[in-house]
């Protein structure tokens, strides 16, 4: 059951077994807008990745590394607390946004998706992973605008 887990998360991202040892450890990644999907710049459709190390980064919040929620009732000042949480938890794994593949963001209001979207540019390199964006009810804790979970792939 763990390897057909294994098996399974790996397929979402498109990568084979053999694939690190046929590029040396070193990932790389193919950002593709297929034809016949509408692009967007502020994501990519599909991401293929060879090689690396697969890097699961459990979703971020606005907690500071004291434990205090950072912009209460803030979209924009959370979200800057969220992408340099996000930041710390990528270079403790050697790795930076532009290792990022996949992120999941939710939020609990949409309204302000003008200050999450300036904010995200200034981390995400480019081409930007693949992305899904979604509205929850709530987060695990009163006071959380924004979740932000990623997938990654750094080199070996």
């Amino acid at each position: 059951m763990r390897n057909r887990r294994a098996i399974v998360g790996l397929g979402l991202l498109t990568l084979g077994a053999g694939l690190g040892a046929q590029s040396g450890g070193h990932p790389h990644a193919n950002f593709i807008q297929p034809e016949g999907i509408r692009a967007s710049a502020s994501y990519t459709h599909v991401v293929e990745v060879t090689g690396g190390r697969t890097v699961y980064l459990a979703g971020q919040v606005a907690i500071d590394a004291g434990g205090n929620l950072v912009g209460p009732g803030d979209l924009r000042a959370q979200a800057q607390q969220v992408f340099e949480n996000l930041e710390t938890a990528l270079a403790s794994v050697g790795g930076g946004f532009e290792h990022l593949v996949k992120t999941n963001i939710y939020v609990t209001d949409m309204a302000d998706l003008a200050g999450l979207r300036e904010v995200r540019s200034q981390y995400m390199a480019d081409p930007p992973p693949t992305s899904t964006l979604v509205q929850v009810v709530q987060l695990a804790r009163e006071g959380f605008l924004l979740e932000v979970e990623g997938i990654a792939v750094v080199p070996e």
